[in-house]
């Protein structure tokens, strides 16, 4: 089916992201979550959740106040 849908020039059919376990490098390191909704609209009140996708990540917060 992924196929037949990218042969119509419609469609692009994304491969899986390869996960990683997050590993923080320090106790002060941080981990976060990028998630994302494929809905069948924008209207809040009649809208359908099809696909929810999530990645865990770790990130350091190297910010340091002046």
């Amino acid at each position: 089916m992924a196929r037949t849908l990218e042969a119509t020039g419609n469609y692009k059919m994304l491969n899986g992201l390869v996960l990683r376990t997050p590993q923080p490098r320090s106790a002060n390191d941080r981990i976060g979550l990028i998630d994302d909704l494929e809905t069948t609209s924008l209207d809040t009140t009649r809208t359908e959740v099809l696909e929810i996708a999530a990645v865990k990540f770790g990130y350091a917060d190297d910010c340091q106040s002046s």
